[in-house]
């Protein structure tokens, strides 16, 4: 009996150990994956354009139409661009 509650104890100390092994594993899991995390937010917003929370992003030139020039004053309305409806 005295030699299967050796073992017994014995095993329970493994147990306990592999136990806390895997809490440490679970929490640096945890800290790697809110790491990764951050990481992953932090390329998107590089790949968008920002390099810090700070950042504004470039203004946008050249995106517009410009306007059509007006021909009534010189009597040439028949080169004049009309829209058709």
């Amino acid at each position: 009996i005295g030699d299967l509650r050796k073992k017994l104890e014995k095993a329970q100390k493994e147990k306990d150990g592999i136990q806390l092994t895997i809490e440490k594993l679970k929490n640096e899991s945890k800290g790697l994956k809110k790491l990764i995390e951050c990481q992953i937010v932090d390329n998107c917003r590089k790949g968008l354009g920002y390099e810090s929370y700070n950042a504004v992003p470039p203004s946008h030139i050249g995106n517009f139409m410009p306007p059509q020039p007006d021909l009534s004053y010189t009597s040439l309305d028949e080169f004049a661009v009309n829209l058709v409806i």
